[in-house]
């Protein structure tokens, strides 16, 4: 178990036998695992979708905010995978895929009513959110 801070971080990691060490890295562990299950999830729905959008060569293409839906749904996809390396940067995708997400559909259905397995997508960034707080506030000590 390594339980040094993520590659470029600055902070410097608590003891590792300390209770606070434990919780980093059991929030990280936490905020990966659920991500993956999340991407398998999503990943089912995704395959769904391209199958009932692009599938049928007869049909004409979808509206522009179904592409841009799906290029949204696969950004937050990617973000979600990338916090097994990069927490940072895979969670900002996934934010911004999941914002991209929600502006499609709202401006493809014209309405605001959210799909809210997206508001549960995000969920790993929150917990990567609370664990670099934590980190942060045993920095300052």
């Amino acid at each position: 178990m390594v339980l040094a801070p993520a590659a470029g971080s600055q902070h410097h990691s608590p003891s590792p036998r300390s209770p606070l060490s434990i919780t980093l890295v059991a929030l990280r562990w936490l905020a990966r695992l659920t991500g993956a299950l999340l991407v398998l999830l999503l990943g089912t729905f995704f395959i769904e979708h391209v199958g009932e959008w692009y599938s049928q060569p007869s049909r004409a293409l979808p509206p522009w905010w179904v592409h841009f839906s799906m290029l949204s749904h696969f950004a937050l996809m990617a973000g979600l995978l990338m916090l097994l390396g990069w927490e940072r940067l895979g969670s900002l995708v996934a934010v911004l895929g999941a914002l991209g997400f929600l502006a499609a559909i709202a401006i493809g259905q014209n309405t605001l009513r959210l799909p809210y397995i997206v508001l549960v997508a995000l969920v790993p960034v929150g917990i990567i959110g609370v664990r670099h707080l934590l980190l942060r506030r045993s920095a300052r000590r």
